[in-house]
């Protein structure tokens, strides 16, 4: 559900308690000793409505005029300071409700993450006066989303040991992917969606995802070219190759991690094995005219510097050919 904007708000049928200041300089120079007050219960009784999705008898477009009222008269500190408040404290119930050692922390992490989100839409439209006047030109940021969005990064995601756990699970998820099980790909992308938004992709997520790339890769390595013969290896790592960028990168992962997350598989599942796997099929993928396994290979080499062992083993071949050619007598008609 979208966000609603005051636009769209009925008037609603209960009227508030509070008088809506005719905020004319001609009439009034000062605000009446109970406004403050009086407009911050009905503002603050809308916001944890809000928070609570149970705004049916609240009135939007009265808070908003009262926001315009308080801003005007010289109150929008204020009412900035008290909103704020009002938001550290819900945030801080959000951190009290996630564990790390709650196996849906994801599940749970982004329900809260998306409600906030929505919840602050809701809030700025309402306060849009405050936003405009205030927050924007005074504060360091850009508006109360992005208020309510540091507030949430300052608070919840402040543990290193929180991000870790949230993070290790997410790899869970993404090795499950790997290893063909299904698993709930938008949930992935939007933890990561998250992270970027709250800059923890970069610093915190990226650099332990390729590091358990690398392990992940290097085993399965391992364990396969031992299993494999080198043609069918080829074609799975180029068929890895084109997993990853296919689903990992086109489902959930930063279009950024593309480049190091295809070097790192390439890597392990090419590069570190390119003399075992010449040695123990090239001429063999030769003599049996493989040419799309060997156009495989030359694909997974392009533009790396390994590609000087296969041209180097295409030479020797060439050579040892022509020099069986010029030893065998039964060639010697065709000479």
């Amino acid at each position: 559900d979208k966000p609603p904007t005051l636009g769209s708000i009925r008037q609603q049928l209960i009227v508030p308690k509070v008088t809506i200041v005719n905020f004319s300089p001609s009439r009034h120079s000062e605000l009446p000793p109970t406004f403050i007050a009086d407009a911050w219960k009905l503002q603050k009784d809308l916001i944890l409505a809000i928070f609570s999705n149970s705004t049916t008898h609240m009135n939007y477009a009265a808070a908003a005029r009262l926001c315009e009222n308080l801003c005007r008269y010289g109150k929008a500190e204020e009412l900035y300071e008290r909103l704020k408040s009002e938001i550290e404290v819900h945030v801080k119930h959000i951190q009290a409700s996630l564990s790390v050692q709650d196996d849906a922390l994801l599940e749970k992490l982004n329900t809260q993450w998306e409600s906030l989100c929505h919840h602050l839409s809701i809030i700025r439209n309402v306060f849009m006066e405050l936003d405009r006047y205030y927050v924007l030109s005074t504060t360091k940021y850009a508006s109360i989303l992005q208020l309510g969005i540091d507030i949430f990064r300052e608070t919840v995601m402040s543990s290193a040991e929180f991000r870790r756990a949230v993070i290790l699970q997410t790899l869970k998820l993404i090795e499950q992917d790997r290893n063909g099980i299904d698993v709930n790909k938008q949930l992935i992308k939007d933890i990561l969606h998250m992270l970027q938004e709250l800059k923890f992709y970069k610093s915190d997520f990226e650099s332990t995802f390729l590091e358990h790339t690398v392990a992940y890769y290097k085993q399965e390595s391992n364990r396969l070219l031992n299993t494999l013969s080198v043609w069918d290896y080829i074609h799975h790592a180029y068929k890895r190759q084109q997993e990853e960028t296919e689903t990992r990168i086109s489902h959930y992962l930063n279009i950024q991690t593309k480049h190091p997350l295809l070097n790192a598989v390439t890597d392990q599942l090419v590069y570190q094995n390119v003399n075992a796997i010449l040695n123990r099929g090239f001429e063999e993928m030769m003599n049996k005219k493989m040419y799309d396994t060997l156009s495989t290979l030359y694909a997974l080499l392009l533009n790396n510097s390994n590609m000087s062992l296969l041209r180097a083993s295409f030479g020797e071949y060439i050579k040892n050919y022509g020099v069986a050619l010029i030893k065998d007598p039964k060639k010697d008609a065709s000479m």
